[in-house]
């Protein structure tokens, strides 16, 4: 794996004698997991796109891409625009995908976008009576994208929503069907307020977040709790007991959580599970702080994954978890200064290759707020958002988005423009594809899609400053961006 055209700048890590990083300030292409057979080169593409191929009427944010091996065939999101689509949208936030446009294959060619596809369609051609969010695709290396689940207040997506709160949903990307999920085992709809979901890869279970007393027996109190639902009754053999259709994963030793527990995620080939937790009946000497857990078939028995070495809980918050296709890495956000060099300053994301090593910072230590990790190439990559001078991005008062690699302890910067110039507005919430190929992140730049702007808004390029000053109050300019970084 060669990193083709860049200029390199070594940091010694600080207090971390044993590791050395290396910042990429100038990236023409990353090492990929995919076999070279094409000279596209580095590129940014806008992929939230109007029905006429033009800039989005509203903002468009939170996307998350499937994690089909190399495909990354489906990205959903969520946006308040009215013009993605032909069909009204309600003028509330919809959650739509959009597919990624045939032909491609197992070999990286550049990702060009479809047309957007509504998500939470309401009954009968109605439109939405309530704004949506959120959205989660199950794939995974070994299955296509079948379904998207997603949170929404909308009483008319499905029939019977009559408790007048948020609940889970899951979308069938083949019949369009849209079927709820925050309900107890025989089916009575949730007496709270569902807050999040994800979905296993092959769209099986899903796991959410509620605050229902309703959903199972021994959860009395409305206080935020993980559960897991299968998503159709699952098969059992002759003479078995068919498991509970809703059953609590916040719940260890015998506990439920007596603080909020939130942020599931699954590591969608292997459905390991992590998530946050504010309980302290989990483990001792957490302090109230939130902790990270996980369990599931490699990460093991119900364990705290936010630990120092010795197994001690973290001394500050830790949240935003994220695992690794078949979790063998896992990484998260963290305050606790007893994880990670300066958090107690800012926000540090740190992970853990299991059989590799153990937590530690992705990069060197920042001196800025990081946040949103993902895990593609089986952990041996972080995707992350990032702000202080570490990285770079603060020189232009930026948040920035990075790629670390563990196997050669390198940081190189994706918020780039089409060009290869580093963005002049900061890009947020980034996701990456399972091959890393393929960064999507936010951003309000209007210059990140330079091709773009010179086919549809040339006027742009006449005064850039006053476009950008325009950018950073019109919410219609914050799009969702790819970078992809080529195959070879």
């Amino acid at each position: 794996m060669a990193i083709r055209a860049i200029a390199l700048a070594t940091i010694d890590a600080v207090r971390a004698p044993k590791l050395a990083f290396v910042v990429v300030l100038v990236a023409f292409a990353l090492p990929s997991v995919a076999a070279a057979n094409t000279d596209a080169g580095v590129t940014t593409v806008l992929v939230t796109r109007a029905t006429d191929g033009g800039l989005p009427n509203a903002a468009s944010e939170n996307p998350v891409v499937s994690l089909d091996a190399k495909f990354a065939s489906v990205l959903a999101f969520q946006s308040t625009a009215s013009n993605l689509v032909s069909v009204p949208t309600g003028g509330v936030q919809n959650v739509f995908y959009v597919p990624r446009a045939k032909p491609y294959d197992s070999h990286a060619p550049p990702w060009v976008p479809s047309s957007p596809v509504l998500v939470s369609r309401a009954q009968a051609g109605q439109v939405p009576n309530g704004p949506s969010s959120l959205p989660a695709v199950g794939a995974d290396n070994n299955h296509a994208p079948s379904c998207i689940a997603f949170i929404s207040s909308a009483s008319n997506l499905v029939a019977g929503d009559t408790n007048g709160l948020p609940d889970a949903f899951v979308y069938f990307l083949k019949s369009r069907a849209i079927k709820r999920v925050s309900l107890n085992g025989h089916g009575k709809q949730a007496n709270g307020s569902a807050y999040d979901v994800t979905v296993n890869g092959t769209c099986t279970q899903v796991a959410f977040t509620d605050d229902a007393t309703n959903l199972v027996a021994h959860v009395s109190q409305p206080i935020k709790q993980v559960y897991m639902r299968y998503v159709s009754k699952p098969k059992v053999k002759k003479h078995k007991k068919p498991p509970p259709l809703t059953s609590l994963l916040s719940r260890a030793h015998g506990h439920t959580g007596n603080a909020d527990s939130w942020s599931p995620t699954y590591a969608p080939l292997t459905g390991d599970l992590a998530f946050v937790s504010r309980a302290t009946n989990f483990t001792s000497g957490t302090g109230g702080h939130s902790q990270v857990y996980g369990f599931g078939k490699r990460l093991g028995a119900f364990k705290l994954l936010s630990k120092t070495p010795s197994g001690k809980p973290g001394d500050g918050d830790s949240d935003q978890p994220a695992l690794g296709q078949s979790a063998k890495g896992y990484a998260f956000r963290t305050r606790a200064p007893n994880l990670a060099i300066d958090a107690a300053n800012v926000s540090q994301v740190v992970h853990v290759r299991i059989g590799a090593y153990s937590l530690r910072t992705a990069g060197p230590a920042s001196n800025g707020d990081s946040a949103h990790p993902s895990l593609p190439v089986s952990g041996h990559y972080v995707v992350f958002q990032g702000a202080g001078t570490t990285f770079g991005g603060a020189s232009r008062g930026v948040v920035g988005v990075y790629l670390f690699t563990d196997t050669r302890n390198i940081v190189i910067t994706q918020s780039k423009s089409s060009d290869g110039t580093p963005l002049g507005m900061s890009a947020i919430n980034p996701v990456s594809s399972e091959a890393a190929n393929y960064i999507f992140f936010e951003t309000p730049d209007p210059f990140a899609d330079h091709n773009f702007v010179n086919q549809r808004y040339p006027v742009w390029n006449r005064d850039p400053q006053g476009t950008r000053q325009r950018a950073a109050t019109d919410p219609s300019f914050h799009q969702i961006y790819l970078r992809y970084f080529g195959a070879g």
